[in-house]
This record gives C-alpha cells, sequence and structure tokens, in this order.
C-alpha cells in the first residue's frame, strides 16, 4: 500500500478526539515545514507537512478533532473524506479516556485502512492510577499501540518506526476487531465492544485520588442538582462579565484611567503639536479621534468584557473538564440515532 514507485509520496493522516496533543505528535513528525489551508470548499482548517523517513518521501494531514466518523459535522464529513485517500492513520488517544478512543479506532478498523493507535498524556493517565496493558491492547485490535507523552517527545520516535514497518507489512488493518460490515456494525455494538476492551486492558494500579472535577461532574450530570449547577454557573457569568468586567472594570477604566488621565494628556499634548493643523489635532484627539475614541472604546470597554469572558471561561473548562468527557458519548449516542 506504501506509495514509492516514481516519486509518489506516501499520505500519512492523524487522527483523534479534539484536544489529545494531535498537533504536537504531528509537529514532531512532520519536522519544522507545514502548510495550512481550508480544505477545499469548506472553512475546515488542515495542516499538511512534507518530510522523509529513511528516504522514504512522506505527506503528512493533520485533521480536524472528531468525536466520530459519522460524518455528520463538517470536520467529520471532511475527515472522512481526506481518510479515502491516505495510505494509513495515526490514531492518537487519550490514554485515561480509553472508551472515547477505542470507539473511534472500531470504525477506523471498519474502514479498513492500516492504523496505528497513539495513547497520548500517559503522565496523566499514570497521575490518576490508570494503567494500560498496550500489547494486550494490540493483540486485541491487530494493530500496533504505541504510549506517548507527546508534550516531553516521549514515544513519539517509535511512532514512526513502527509505522514503516506497518506499511512495509501492509497489515494493521485492524482485522482482530473488524467482525462485521459497516451497516451492519451499528453503534449499541460498538459501545458494547468498547466496554469489553477497555475492561480487559486497564486496570487501576491504585486507589484514584479524590479530584474536584468528578465531584463536579458527578453534580452537574445529576438529573436534580444539575439545574441549580447550570442557574448557579449563569448568575456567576452575569455577575463576573456583566457586572464586574462591563460595569466596575469599565467605569475604572473609561472614566478614571482613560477619562482622568490619558485623554487629557493626550488632547493637551496633539493640540499643542498639531495647532497649525485642525485635522489631524481631530483626527488624534476630537470627538471621534484615533485616541480619545477608538483606543478608548478598544481597551476601557470591550478589553475588560473579552479578558473577564475569557478568564471565566478557562477557569469553568478547568473545572468542568470532567462533565464534558461524561457528555462525549452521550453526543455521538445521539448523532448516531440520527444517522440511522
Amino acid at each position: 500500500m506504501m506509495k514509492e514507485e516514481g516519486g509518489q509520496r506516501c499520505r500519512i493522516a492523524l487522527v483523534g478526539n479534539p484536544n489529545v496533543g494531535k498537533s504536537v505528535i504531528f509537529g514532531f513528525l512532520s519536522g519544522r515545514y507545514a502548510t495550512v489551508s481550508n480544505y477545499s470548499g469548506t472553512t475546515v482548517e488542515i495542516t499538511t507537512g512534507e518530510t522523509s523517513w529513511e528516504g522514504k518521501k512522506v505527506t503528512l494531514i493533520d485533521t480536524p478533532g472528531i468525536q466520530t466518523l459519522i460524518p455528520m459535522s463538517e470536520e467529520e464529513k471532511v475527515t472522512r473524506e481526506i481518510l479515502t485517500g491516505v495510505d494509513a492513520v495515526i490514531q492518537v488517544g487519550d490514554a485515561k479516556n480509553l472508551g472515547r478512543t477505542l470507539f473511534l479506532s472500531l470504525q477506523l478498523a471498519e474502514i479498513g485502512i492500516p492504523f496505528l493507535l497513539a495513547l497520548n498524556m500517559e503522565d496523566e493517565s499514570g497521575a490518576l492510577g490508570i494503567s494500560v496493558d498496550k500489547k494486550r491492547l494490540a493483540t486485541l485490535l491487530g494493530i500496533p499501540v504505541v504510549g506517548t507523552i507527546a508534550i516531553h517527545k516521549k514515544g513519539l520516535p517509535e511512532i514512526r518506526h513502527q509505522l514503516l514497518g506497518l506499511l512495509s507489512k501492509n497489515n494493521g488493518s485492524g482485522e482482530a476487531i473488524r467482525h462485521e460490515p459497516p451497516s451492519r456494525m451499528i453503534d449499541q455494538q460498538r459501545f458494547q465492544r468498547v466496554d469489553a476492551l477497555v475492561g480487559e486492558v486497564t486496570r487501576r494500579d491504585s486507589p484514584p485520588r479524590k479530584n474536584h472535577r468528578e465531584w463536579i461532574g458527578r453534580i452537574s450530570t445529576h438529573p436534580i442538582w444539575g439545574v441549580p449547577v447550570l442557574g448557579a454557573v449563569l448568575l456567576a457569568i452575569y455577575e463576573f462579565v456583566g457586572k464586574f468586567g462591563a460595569q466596575t472594570m469599565v467605569g475604572w477604566l473609561e472614566e478614571g484611567l482613560f477619562g482622568r488621565l490619558i485623554n487629557p494628556a493626550a488632547v493637551q499634548l496633539f493640540s499643542k503639536l498639531f495647532s497649525f493643523s485642525p485635522f489631524l489635532r481631530d483626527l488624534l484627539v476630537g470627538p471621534y479621534g484615533v485616541i480619545t475614541m477608538a483606543l478608548t472604546y478598544a481597551f476601557a470597554i470591550i478589553f475588560p468584557i473579552v479578558l473577564t469572558f475569557f478568564l471565566f471561561f478557562s477557569l469553568t473548562f478547568s473545572l468542568f473538564l470532567t462533565l464534558k468527557h461524561s457528555l462525549t458519548l452521550t453526543l455521538i449516542q445521539s448523532k448516531s440515532l440520527v444517522s440511522i
């Protein structure tokens, strides 16, 4: 399946869920040169890089983060189309969320493309006491499985080595788990298979440490307590962004910093400098001037609102990370039912 004759390049796609470290691995494998562009006819960005491995020309394609290969969103449609023209796939998965990863592995196996599974973030899964038997998993899936910590480059050279061996042998398409054609392998069966695989290859080396995000995740998904949690979050957004950011901070900056210090000083300075040209003076410090209006609006009004919004978003993203993961498979199931 590897294309070397006539100078043709081997095309390899990186596929995985969002936020699993795909881009870091792509950067290591592709080297310094990469091209970012929109996929033809869409607004979806893809990154491509050309390199050479042991004399073999390789084109790497970093696909958008997806939850499933059932093409419901534009990103999933683009990824599905890209997979029709590649020689192999590197699936990047989160070692501490093996269920999400294996759901996608099953779908890749059904397509029949040779692929390798890179279980990333092993340091985070280890901190949670989660251990994955990669050799057993490789046997069950019928593909190479490599453990990685992308940000430390641990395991990344092994990906390249395993992939070259995979392509030269022309195997590793997941035959061990491809029991039924895609038309009959419905999602409920996939989830059951994923649960069985996770149970067989995963163990907890130590009791998991109490984690505030897990506790918040359980409370937030509770059918009763989830409602007041939602109300509390909305109220917190209003108080922090709507009141503190849009009122208090805007007041400090617009009336205090700009109204009493910056704008009066700028008016005085530029009125003297451009006394010969009322046009230039008004352009800078007039009622609609660059400094008196544009800078004031940008830094005294827009900036504090945007700042407080993203601070709040960052905080809640960290707190509710477990909640996001717990909702992922539910969303996949909903989308799959629609497709059926």
